[in-house]
């Protein structure tokens, strides 16, 4: 499984991740990264924090930053009950590319589903 690396940048800092986490795909690792992140502005709050939570970034085993979630939609994903949307994050120009290609592979399939019946 590949492992991915959950920086939070809180005021001008950036808390790396060091150690990262095994996860099957960049789906599962958005969904950690934002309960984690609800975690992190939940005890700011309770904490009455005088820095806060600006964004989450997750990067991939090589290092690279594959995306960036402003804080300010770590909740509204939640509400949603969906992932957040392109406009919503800033994926790398790679990662775009392969969410491009999974969403054609996927209408593609869908198409041909359609055309079979």
């Amino acid at each position: 499984m590949p492992r991915f690396y959950i920086h939070f940048r809180t005021g001008d800092q950036i808390a790396r991740d060091d150690v990262g986490i095994e996860l099957p795909g960049l789906e599962e690792a958005i969904e950690t990264t934002l309960l984690s992140a609800r975690e992190i502005i939940a005890d700011e709050i309770k904490g009455n924090a005088k820095t806060h939570l600006r964004a989450i970034i997750i990067a991939g085993e090589s290092g690279q930053d594959l995306l960036t979630i402003p804080a300010r939609d770590v909740f509204r994903s939640a509400l949603k009950s969906e992932m957040p949307s392109s406009r919503q994050i800033t994926a790398s120009p790679s990662i775009r590319n392969e969410m491009a290609l999974m969403v054609l592979a996927a209408s593609t399939i869908a198409g041909n589903r359609s055309a079979q019946s």
